[in-house]
């Protein structure tokens, strides 16, 4: 389990030995308490996610928002293959999508699709986590990131803002020195991504950026125009996994 901590943080509790509990990452075996109305600033999730080969669906995406499929790929590009199952069969509460054909020369696109079917917080926001990611990756390892990232909006009934930080993401350690993720807007793809609307449902899509915990500390304390102004005068490149750290 997990519990907020004064000061809006997302922190694991200590079992009877004085260990932070370990657990599935299935949404169905995980339980989270919030306490306080403040959103967190950073949030850290409660177990990392496995990274044994997550089955690959082609195609056969579940009902969707009216409209969003359509829209993510009209930007995002022709979706190649899902994920809807974690390793061991679970249904995930979201799909993971791949996507090809739009992403910056060198790198492939993922989201979440299916998130927005929650509606988070008092407000009823909906949201979509997407990644842009290099693409010599190992094939499969980036859906464990955005199911560990996109479960905790779920699970803490919140939505996180730009700006705000993840801590923690186990997954993202398999394929980087980094373990944290920034919460941007997704500059490096077309405007009109934002906001999708059907008339009825807005939907805001939400770029995930690894980051180093130092740089997430900045980003909480300074603000997102400070950590996005820095990332613009140092000319760095938010897609490199494997960079030095922007911040000594």
């Amino acid at each position: 389990m997990q519990s907020l901590a004064s000061n809006g943080t997302f922190v694991p509790d200590k079992d009877a030995d004085g260990e932070a509990g370990t657990g599935a990452c299935v949404l169905a075996e995980r339980q989270w308490r919030s306490s306080g109305g403040s959103r967190p600033a950073s949030i850290r999730p409660h177990s990392s996610t496995s990274l044994s080969a997550f089955p690959l669906v082609r195609y056969d995406l579940a009902a969707m928002i009216d409209g969003l499929v359509d829209h993510a790929e009209a930007h995002l590009g022709v979706i190649a293959g899902e994920w809807d199952t974690d390793p061991g069969g679970n249904e995930l509460p979201f799909r993971i999508v791949h996507y090809e054909g739009k992403a910056p020369p060198g790198t492939e696109i993922f989201s979440t699709l299916g998130l927005s079917d929650f509606e988070l917080s008092d407000a009823g926001d909906r949201i979509e986590l997407l990644m842009i990611a290099p693409a010599r990756l190992t094939p499969g390892t980036i859906p464990p990131i955005l199911v560990s990232a996109g479960e905790l909006p779920i699970e803490a009934d919140d939505v996180p803002h730009v700006g705000d930080t993840f801590r923690s993401i186990e997954a993202l350690r398999e394929v980087s020195p980094m373990d944290c993720l920034y919460v941007g807007r997704p500059l490096y793809l077309p405007p009109d991504l934002n906001p999708f609307t059907n008339g009825d449902t807005d939907v805001l899509f939400l770029w995930l950026i690894p980051v180093y915990e130092q740089e997430a500390d900045f980003a909480d304390e300074e603000g997102w125009e400070a950590f996005e102004r820095l990332m613009w005068n140092l000319d760095v490149d938010p897609t490199d996994f494997t960079r030095d750290p922007w911040i000594d």
